[in-house]
């Protein structure tokens, strides 16, 4: 201990284990935002980050900050979801940008499935995505969604599957939708609805994406 820390506030000790347990108990946001931000000791960043409620600090450390573990951290509180969404698509750590994609809410998926730059993003939000309005809204999206073989194997939403089964331009995407669903009165909804002849006609026969 030097001289120094007789005069400073706990938080500011050159002993990191007492800082930490000072940041412990710390609930003022402001100081909170200092160690967050200043402090040269990852485990007392991470503690003052899960203890910070303030998004547009919180936004600041999770998409500028250089260590990943710390942007990571920064996300746990993040609510903002034009942040969250921002940094699923652009963190170039594959953990920050998955952490962020699993807080983001419906509203966030459809915007990145309509915006998609990253095909195995979409299929994760595509397969997360039930609310009717949210997936009439992506109509368009789903009428033209071109996969390959291995991305439409990675699809399991019966929803989305039985969109593309009815309204997709493509014949083989429409086919193999339909070879994907099991329910019965879901393939029979599919069949009465789809806009597309060859649906009804060729329902039950396997038809393979190349």
């Amino acid at each position: 201990m030097s001289i120094a820390d007789l005069f400073r506030p706990k938080w500011q000790h050159s002993n990191p284990v007492i800082r930490l347990k000072a940041v412990r108990d710390i609930t003022k946001q402001d100081i909170l935002a200092e160690v967050a931000i200043m402090d040269n000791d990852q485990n007392i960043r991470k503690t003052a980050i899960l203890r910070l409620k303030d998004d547009v600090i919180l936004a600041d450390i999770a998409i500028n900050d250089r260590n990943v573990e710390i942007r990571r951290a920064a996300i746990d509180n993040l609510t903002d979801q034009a942040i969250l969404l921002k940094i699923a698509r652009n963190d170039k750590a594959d953990n920050v940008c998955k952490a962020a994609f699993h807080k983001l809410d419906k509203f966030a998926l459809a915007d990145l499935v309509k915006n998609n730059k990253n095909s195995e993003m979409c299929l994760a939000a595509l397969n997360k995505l039930t609310d009717k309005k949210i997936l009439a809204y992506l109509t368009e999206v789903i009428q033209n969604i071109d996969l390959t073989k291995l991305e439409f194997d990675k699809l399991n939403n019966h929803d989305i599957l039985a969109l593309i089964a009815k309204s997709n331009k493509n014949v083989n995407m429409r086919q193999s939708a339909l070879q994907k669903l099991t329910d019965q009165l879901v393939i029979a909804d599919v069949v009465i609805d789809s806009i597309y002849t060859d649906t009804c006609q060729n329902a039950f026969t396997p038809v393979s994406l190349q």
